[in-house]
Order: C-alpha cells, then structure tokens, then sequence
C-alpha cells in the first residue's frame, strides 16, 4: 500500500543512503522526503534495507546488506551485539562514537533547547573503551536445564545468555559464572516472570520442603571498587545452600569484601527488594575518589566509570569556582561524592536525596572524611527544595508568617534528617528573617549561592525548575544522562534569565547511546529582592528545631532491620522516653485503671536505633 504520497511499502527492500545519526545510534536516510530510521547503519553508507513499519511522518527499516561501507564500520568483537540491548555503537569506531555523541548534544540544545550558535568542548573520552563499568546486573534465565545469566533481548524480556561482556570488568564475569556453577551444582532454577507467580513461589517455599528448588533465582549483582568486590543474589524468597555459595564465591573471586542476599518477592521489574541480609563480610564497601572514602551500599548509587567519574566531577565543581563564601545546594546527592568533594571547597553544602539508604552512606561518608560543613536531607527534590529555597521569599513576610513557614520546614513528616542538617537549614532561613535589622557586615552571601542538578534520565520535575528560577540562586551546574530532557530544562532555566557560559560533554558509557553532559549556567543579576546573610551553625540554638520520621517509617525501618513488628504504643513509649515531645494525652490509655503494656527490652532497642537513624535522638 502507498503511504500518503510516500511510495513505499512494509515489506519492501530500497537503496538508502544515510545522511544523519539519530540520538538513538540509529541510521537516517530519506526516500522522498520521508525520514526512515536503520539500526547498525553509519553516516554516509550506502544500505540494502527492508522497510518494516511506517508512521505517518517517518518509517523504519532492518539492515539487509552494506554496499558501501563507512570507514569507521569495525567488526564487533561482542558476539551478542544486535541481539544484546545494552550496546548500540560497538560496530562504531570509538573516535565516531565520540563524533557522533558531540553532535547529538549540540542538536539536542539546538532543537529543543532552541539555544542558536552556542559553543560545545568539545567531547572528553577513554583511553581504553573497555571493561569499564564497576557495577553489573544481570538476570538469571534457564536453559536446557541449566541456570545461566545473561542480557535482555532489545525491547523484550527475552534472556540472551552470555559468556563475556566487554564493558565489564573480567571479575564481574567471573562472579556470574560462579553464581551459575553454584545453582547448577545444587539444582536451582531462575525464576520466570509470570503475573503473581513470584509471590506464589515464595509462599511455597514457607510450607513446601523442596519448593526452593525451582524458580527462585531473579539476579546477580556485582560492584567493584578500590575497596574489593560486593556480590548481590537478589531471589524470591529464602536462600538455599548459603554456607556452599559462600565457599564457591571466596574460592573464585579475590578480594571478595561483602555477599549480600536481597529478597524481591514482587512481580515487579525493579531488581532489588527491600530486604537485604549480609551473608558474609560486611554491608558495604569502600570507593575512594579524589582523596575521600565513600561508604557503598548495595541499593547506593554511584557512576558507573570511575576513570571518567573523575572528569565528570571536576568539570562540575571547577566550573561553580566555589570560595569559603558559597553555600551550595546539591540535588540528587546519592551518597554524598559532588557534595563532600564541593565541601572541601564551599563554606556550606546541603545535599538531597530520596533514598534512605543513600542518606545513611552520605552522612557515614561526611563522618569517616572529617567534614563537617556538609548536611543531608532525605526526601523528593521536588518535595523538598521548595520549601527550603523559598526562604528568601518568606523574609519579606510579617515575621508571624515566616517563622511558620519555617516550624513547617522543620516539621514535616517527609523530610528525615539529623539534627546538624535542620540546624544548617534553619540556621539559614532564621538569619533572612533577622538580616533587615541586622548591621551590614551580616550580609556577605546569598543564603545559597550555587546549585548542581544531577537529576535522574526523566530530568528534573517541574516543580524543582521552578524553584530555582524563584530562588535566583546565581550558579547552576547541570550534570545530566540525557540531552534531551537537559535541553528541555535549560530551556525553561533561560526563559527566567539564566544563561549557558559553558557545554562540556564526557563520555562516560562508550559502546552505547548514552553520554553525559556538564552544563554551567549563571544569572548575570541577582535578584534585587534577595536579602545576603550570614549564617553559623555554631552560633545558633535551633535545638527547637527538629524534624520527626513518621511512626510508618519507623515501623519499617525497625522492621527491616530486625525483623521485629512494633506499634505506635511501642514508638511512642521510647519518644516519651528519649524527651520528644507527644501530642496531649496522645497512646494514653481510655480509663484511669488501665494499664499500658510497657515496650519489651528487644523492641526498645530496635526503635532507640531507628530514632538515632533518622535524627530524632
């Protein structure tokens, strides 16, 4: 059939030439003006294709044969390649790879940005494009009886096994292989995703004796730092030959620091559960970068190359040139590596991050560096960020209405943070209500004075971009994982007068789509209406202060660490103990003569830990 006055068909084989790459790695030709899209193609081939889909605007076509082949088209060395999801560029010449990544990023500020003529650095890359990545999960599948590990086919769940994987490091492959000779040896089978099966089979596993040998293995984790290495085995419910797995792992793989076992007993995508249990070693490992240690946790992010970690991050923090007079806010924290490493530099640096156990290493990794002018909150940007850059708005307020709007800052049942960090934050807010009777020597900086925006591929929510045009904050560093959504974002960030003084894309994931880009952006004048303070957590008493987890999360934070089930009665109990503050006549008993039952010694002890967890004690 003839689609508009396209003539073409699905089905049909054409010639085409290609003329563009897509921000995909795919091919572009055109056949009368309508774009059509070919995976595995390079610029200025000549391809064989057969068309096999047509849109309205653009059709897609599968690679037949090369007629005339490009001169950066190499021979793969991945005998997964076309079938594996994870690499698109390895039939890509690293230095076209690195061509073609500058190129993208450039579109991407031009098209959706709508930025003209701007000046990109051009791309930093590896020395070595291989065996880079320091973290790997793969999925267990079986095959011919037999337990293997592998990727996903393209666009499926379709497990493609593997022997070899050339961004990994060798001892990556060896954990895995050692993981499947083990649940070969013993029996076990990979669990297959069924709707509700999983669930099922770790019921069974409860009452049946044997049910433990089928369908329970999800995936095999495995982290490499300079620390040594942290194997994860994430299953569907308990498991099974756990002295004989730790004998197989300590016998094949050096340096081995730490065996995680995570239960994820949903039928569910995401890889880890909620659930860990060290098995053996210790919880976490070690990394170091730029002379601080950090804690690394299983569920922990952290850049995935190290050697460009390093670029990625001077570019960064050297582009926001921060003094002793910065106060800087860094969203998307993780563990705290852009914040410790700013706070070497900067007077004061609050980080923000929705993971709890990305807090707990952050603030570990404050502690076991010796820093002390850093402070962290847990909690959703676009929940948080608001309220705590909404500061200088608030000092214009009557004073009634600021401090309010501050107790609620410090109230909130969302944010969960220790005491240090609602002092740092508090401290702030509290000197921009005073700072209009104040001398002018207490007006030397902004209340924060620079920002680094590292948000997740999605980009940055709303109410996050629209935060920091309100706070005039004057310096941005931008780290983002994908040129479209940094566009789109730096778009808005211009529209409220921010401008892009510097584009320096890094090569962080060669052999794929990806690649990552630092953005400096500034606003050449501060908001008139923003009040300069200084602020001192040494000179203030904000003991007042102080934020409380939810009696849910306490729950689940006692819960998962002991194993323990404990009420509100039980929580509120040790609060009254410890000196926090209840509501009137709140878990009293509803008669005079009754009589509460007191907390047991193992469940006080497991909620005192979850209190100093979250700050509260």
């Amino acid at each position: 059939m003839l689609v508009g006055s396209y003539p073409i068909k699905v089905g049909q084989e054409v010639n085409l030439r290609i003329t563009a790459i897509s921000s995909e790695g795919k091919g572009i030709g055109r056949i009368s003006g309508m774009a059509v899209f070919v995976p595995y193609t390079l610029l200025k081939e000549e391809v064989l294709v057969r068309i096999t889909r047509i849109q309205k605007n653009y059709a897609e076509a599968e690679l037949v044969e090369v007629l005339s082949a490009s001169p950066d088209r190499v021979k793969p060395l991945c005998p997964a390649f076309k079938s594996c999801g994870a690499c698109s560029l390895v039939h890509m010449g690293y230095a076209a790879q690195l061509h073609a990544k500058q190129i993208w990023v450039q579109d991407a500020l031009e098209r959706i940005g709508g930025f003209k003529s701007i000046d990109i650095n051009p791309i930093i890359g590896m020395d070595e494009p291989f065996r880079y990545r320091n973290k790997a999960s793969f999925p267990f599948g079986n095959l011919n009886g037999k337990v293997v590990f592998g990727c996903y086919e393209r666009k499926s769940h379709k497990l493609i096994p593997i022997n070899d994987c050339l961004l990994q490091n060798t001892i990556t492959i060896s954990a895995m292989k050692t993981l499947c000779r083990w649940a070969n040896k013993f029996g076990l089978k990979a669990y297959e995703s069924k709707k509700g099966k999983v669930l099922q089979l770790y019921n069974q596993c409860k009452k049946q004796k044997n049910a433990h040998t089928t369908g329970i293995l999800r995936h095999g984790m495995i982290r490499l730092t300079s620390d040594g290495v942290m194997v994860v085995v994430i299953t569907t419910g308990p498991l099974p030959h756990e002295s004989e797995l730790i004998d197989y792992l300590k016998s094949d793989i050096p340096n081995l620091r730490t065996i995680i076992h995570n239960i994820n007993s949903q039928d569910t995508s995401l890889i880890l559960g909620k659930k860990n249990r060290v098995i053996y070693g210790q919880k976490s490992v070690e990394e170091e970068l730029m002379g601080l240690k950090f804690n690394v946790s299983a569920e922990s992010f952290l850049q995935i190359n190290p050697v460009q970690t390093l670029k990625l991050y001077t570019a960064a923090i050297d582009g926001l040139k921060l003094t002793s007079a910065d106060s800087v806010i860094d969203l998307y924290c993780g563990i705290g590596t852009i914040s410790l490493l700013m706070a070497r530099k900067a007077g004061q640096v609050l980080g923000i991050e929705s993971v709890p156990a990305a807090i707990e290493d952050a603030k570990y990794n404050a502690d076991r560096n010796g820093i002390k002018n850093a402070n962290f909150i847990c909690g959703n940007a676009e929940d948080i960020l608001p309220r705590i850059i909404g500061c200088g708005k608030h000092a214009h307020m009557e004073s009634e209405k600021a401090e309010a709007s501050i107790m609620l800052l410090s109230s909130t049942d969302e944010l969960y943070s220790d005491n240090r960090t609602v002092n740092a934050v508090n401290s702030i807010c509290y000197n921009e209500l005073q700072c209009n009777s104040q001398s002018s020597k207490h007006r030397s900086n902004d209340c924060f004075t620079a920002l680094v925006l590292d948000p997740p591929r999605k980009g940055a929510e709303s109410e996050v971009i629209d935060a920091i045009i309100r706070s005039g904050i004057p310096r941005i560093a931008y780290v983002s994982c994908n040129p479209a959504t940094l566009a789109r974002d730096c778009k808005r960030l211009a529209g409220a007068g921010y401008q892009i003084d510097s584009v320096q894309p890094i090569d962080m994931f060669p052999g794929t789509v990806h690649v990552e880009t630092v953005v400096l952006l500034s606003k050449g004048e501060i908001d008139s209406k923003k009040i300069r303070v200084e602020f001192s957590l040494e000179d203030m008493d904000m003991s007042g202060f102080q934020t409380d987890a939810t009696y849910g999360q306490i729950k689940e934070r006692v819960l998962e660490q002991t194993g323990l089930k404990v009420s509100s009665l039980d929580i509120a109990q040790i609060k009254q103990k410890y000196g926090i503050i209840e509501r009137e006549n709140y878990n009293k008993p509803k008669s005079e003569n009754s009589r509460q039952p007191k907390c047991p010694p193992e469940k006080e002890a497991a909620i005192t830990e979850a209190l100093k967890f979250f700050g509260m004690i």
